[in-house]
């Protein structure tokens, strides 16, 4: 049976718990070894102590070693740890000892008994009289006569008081190991309750309200950042949803009605045989219908992949009066049927920085949408200036560029709604002159791309100025 998957808050929690755990188990045992090594430290020096003591106190009776006598009948009301004496030959027998040692058996082994003799004083802990003793060993003399002097405690207490403080640490780790955790789940749930809010929006954006946004609680921390780039993706998801949403809507909308009229021309072609030319009329009628459908299209993907940040911009310094002259020149043949003038002798040379492509398709739309909206006879003039952004010189700043018309303006409330996808401030004109409603917007997605941007800077009766402002320089510095 599979086991169930801890929470993040458990994992945390319980890492944290574990990793808590271990360091203070590490700073415990730490603890413990430096009180073990500080006790010992205070015995050996008792036993050093004890061992002067003793060996000043020796004496001879009759050539036989008198110990030191103990009163341990003074001792009253409280305790005390074994003495160990025991006097050893040059040969390691027993001379004297502890009473309470029982049969003399040496406690020194060989090499201990040989560094004593030698005159060093080692420190030892051994087993003496069935109990573990801390001692040293001393080198005697008395009448030319060499003995070696054991002395030293039992270290029964200190073990016991030893076994305590590890009994002590223990406790304080387990301890520390229970509110370390409670502290640390209480800290997880806490650090942890934004994600579940994030997780319960995330849920309903989920089952499709695309438009609800993550809840930014901290915005400097981890979470915070996070959640921001994620709500910047949630934007950019929305946007290209929302394009692709009114990409359908309007292909639907756009195309029915050329659709419907082709439909209508083939109808009327199958009531009847016709001669070839009529055959012809209605192809061509059907090719123009066509050709419309496709511009729409073209117009529509265009736009879309503006809006959604995918239309690819390969920015470089190009010459104005270029591109407007190419622009001139693609827009002269429906110029001359409106026996429309255009005019750039107001424009100086200057130079964008903008994709060629894409700016050009700018001058086109504002152009075309100038011819077609102006008065037949009337006229289009460009103008162009730059502005400095900061320095001096030829530092980069806006080309800004004024295109005037001669039509018949465009009212105060449909200043802003020119720039709406398939606007028409005067539908029935536009669907005779071929206008789709799509070349304002189309220029307002790509100077936005270009970091610029396309505004009605005036508008009477007598005509229209458009503005456009994009980044450029006074002469070239590439």
């Amino acid at each position: 049976m599979k086991r169930p998957a801890l929470s993040f808050r458990a994992r945390l929690t319980l890492e944290w718990t574990i990793a808590f755990g271990a360091l203070l188990a590490l700073a415990c045992l730490a603890m413990y070894q430096v009180a073990r090594a500080k006790a010992y430290r205070e015995v050996d020096a008792l036993v050093r102590t004890l061992a002067a003591t003793e060996a000043g106190a020796l004496e001879l009776d009759g050539g036989a070693v008198r110990l030191h006598p103990f009163a341990e009948g003074a001792l009253v009301g409280g305790e005390h740890a074994a003495k160990v004496v025991q006097v050893l030959a040059q040969n390691r027998a027993v001379v004297a000892q502890s009473p309470w040692l029982g049969a003399p058996v040496p406690l020194l082994g060989p090499d201990a008994h040989r560094r004593a003799l030698l005159g060093e004083t080692p420190l030892l802990t051994l087993v003496a009289g069935g109990r573990i003793a801390r001692v040293t060993a001393l080198l005697v003399s008395r009448d030319g006569v060499r003995w070696v002097l054991v002395a030293g405690f039992t270290t029964a207490r200190v073990e016991e008081s030893l076994a305590g403080f590890a009994l002590l640490f223990v406790l304080v780790w387990l301890a520390g190991l229970v509110v370390t955790g409670g502290l640390g789940f209480l800290l997880a749930s806490r650090a942890l309750a934004p994600i579940g809010d994030i997780t319960a929006r995330a849920r309903t954006i989920a089952s499709g309200d695309i438009a609800v946004r993550l809840p930014v609680f901290h915005p400097g921390d981890e979470i915070g950042r996070m959640t921001i780039l994620l709500n910047e993706m949630l934007d950019r998801l929305h946007v290209m949803l929302e394009a692709s949403v009114r990409f359908a809507a309007d292909a639907a909308h756009e195309l029915r009605s050329p659709l419907t009229a082709m439909q209508g021309e083939i109808d009327v072609a199958l009531k009847r045989e016709r001669s070839p030319a009529e055959y012809h009329e209605t192809l061509e009628t059907l090719r123009d219908r066509a050709a419309e459908m496709r511009h729409v299209i073209e117009d529509l993907l265009l736009l879309s992949r503006a809006e959604e940040h995918r239309l690819p911009a390969v920015v470089s310094e190009v010459p104005l009066g270029k591109l407007l002259a190419e622009s001139f020149e693609r827009a002269a043949p429906l110029a001359a049927r409106r026996r429309v003038t255009l005019d750039s002798s107001r424009v100086p040379e200057l130079y964008v920085y903008a994709d060629p492509r894409l700016f050009g398709r700018v001058l086109d739309n504002v152009l075309r949408n100038a011819i077609l909206y102006n008065r037949d006879g009337g006229s289009v003039t460009f103008e162009a200036a730059w502005e400095r952004i900061r320095g001096e010189g030829p530092a980069p700043g806006f080309v800004r560029i004024d295109v005037r018309d001669t039509g018949v303006g465009i009212s105060e409330a449909e200043r802003e709604k020119v720039f709406e996808r398939f606007y028409r401030a005067d539908p029935s004109r536009s669907r005779r002159t071929g206008g789709t409603g799509l070349g304002l917007p189309i220029c307002r997605e790509i100077l936005r791309l270009l970091k610029g941007e396309i505004r009605i800077l005036e508008s009477s009766p007598k005509g229209t100025t458009f503005e456009i402002r994009v980044p450029g320089a006074r002469f070239a510095v590439a």
